[in-house]
């Protein structure tokens, strides 16, 4: 999801652009990574619906991560 840029309080759905990781990534270190980029490109705090509901889509062991 990603905010619409004419409408900041609607969302539409979207890909984040991605990047293929030699090694394995830890879901802590995912989670890190999704909350950056939605903090430095969007303005969007962690605990922001949008950035949850974007975390709550990816598998259990993300999720499960604080």
């Amino acid at each position: 999801m990603t905010p619409h840029y004419n409408d900041r309080n609607k969302e539409w759905e979207g890909e984040l652009m991605g990047f293929e990781f030699d090694d394995a990534i830890a879901a802590e270190e995912l989670k890190g990574v999704i909350e950056q980029i939605y903090m430095l490109c969007y303005h969007l705090p962690p605990t922001h619906p949008m950035v949850l509901k974007v975390i709550d889509s990816f598998p259990p062991m993300l999720r499960s991560c604080s």
